[in-house]
């Protein structure tokens, strides 16, 4: 018994000086304060800084596919050239190559107008 009464006197002596403690401002208070508005400040900046850069690079954009985008101009299409009997044979040949066609399976009338248009005797 006589331990924890020795016990209780002892907190009874800290009570004071622990509300005494809690009682007293923080030192600091006004340091923190200005830190938090500096940091405030700082991010406002930052977020400005940010969106800045963003329109420029907006802008680099806009410009570079405006550049990149040709006009539309009033230009004729595309030229048709028609193919000679010779360059028609030849490409028959072609897609009968390509499809698996047996090559032996051409004609003679057409291996000879292949030669002939090659220029090649007979």
């Amino acid at each position: 018994m006589d331990k924890y009464q020795k016990q209780i006197t002892e907190a009874d002596e800290f009570i004071p000086k622990l509300d005494e403690l809690i009682s007293k401002p923080f030192e600091k208070e006004t340091e923190l304060q200005q830190m938090k508005s500096s940091l405030s400040s700082l991010e406002r900046e930052i977020a400005l800084k940010i969106q800045e850069k963003q329109e420029q690079l907006d802008e680099q954009l806009k410009v570079t596919l405006e550049i990149d985008t040709p006009a539309e101009t009033n230009s004729p299409e595309a030229i048709i050239v028609s193919m000679s009997a010779s360059e028609i044979t030849h490409e028959t040949r072609i897609e009968k190559v390509v499809n698996g066609a047996d090559h032996d399976s051409a004609s003679v009338s057409e291996q000879m107008e292949l030669k002939k248009s090659k220029g090649l005797r007979i």
